[in-house]
């Protein structure tokens, strides 16, 4: 992966699931809808990047896979898919874990323990 991720969020409804990607960005999946975010500019500054989501829900998970595609910047192409920067978030709702998978290496999985949001200084969190 080319981020480091110190946190992860997590917003879950019976609707949609909500997480971080890219860093710092909010990006929510309805459940059995494929959604497409909105283009925005790449790490490198020469392209863009869009991600096509995919989410499920079971009573022991739920699940997004992110797909990135890129394109050039100012292409009005839908751009072509980049599975070397794959994602696969599962939240498991028995023990509120998050597991991001890059790209499905498994054997990179982060595991993050969730706790419920509390309003607190951004220095606090660490």
């Amino acid at each position: 992966m080319t981020n480091v991720y110190k946190q992860q969020i997590v917003r879950l409804n019976e609707k949609e699931i909500c997480v971080i990607w890219p860093l710092d960005t909010v990006q929510c999946a309805q459940f059995g809808k494929p959604t497409l975010t909105q283009w925005f500019e790449g790490s490198d500054g020469k392209r863009e990047v869009r991600g096509h989501l995919q989410a499920s829900l079971s009573a022991q998970q739920a699940y997004v896979d992110i797909v990135p595609f890129v394109r050039d910047k100012g292409n009005a192409s839908t751009g072509v898919p980049a599975p070397t920067e794959h994602l696969e978030f599962v939240f498991r709702l028995s023990d509120k874990s998050l597991q991001l998978t890059p790209a499905q290496q498994a054997s990179r999985a982060m595991e993050f323990v969730c706790k419920p949001w509390v309003k607190q200084k951004w220095w606090a969190i660490y």
